[in-house]
């Protein structure tokens, strides 16, 4: 199936959409986030008792923090130039 979330940058869900089996059931999760303002990052560390059609809720938030952490170019060039010095040290 396919899941796809709309967020804003702090992770508060807007919406989200979901097709495939049991994408009823599903929904009912971000339908709840979304009432009670639960982030993206609560969601992920939400983890399923069986791997079941739920996977897919874990699967998209952790391609949300995928996402947000290449979409943060500050950290992003810290992070490239920590590990450049952290090689030149060791020579």
């Amino acid at each position: 199936g396919i899941c796809k979330l709309i967020t804003l940058r702090s992770g508060e869900i807007l919406g989200a959409a979901i097709l495939g089996a049991a994408s009823g059931e599903l929904i009912n999760i971000f339908s709840l986030a979304i009432a009670e303002k639960i982030k993206v990052k609560s969601l992920a560390n939400l983890v399923p008792i069986y791997p079941t059609f739920s996977e897919i809720i874990a699967k998209t938030t952790a391609n949300w923090q995928q996402e947000m952490l290449n979409n943060n170019h500050q950290q992003k060039e810290f992070l490239e130039g920590f590990f450049l010095l952290r090689r030149d040290w060791n020579l």
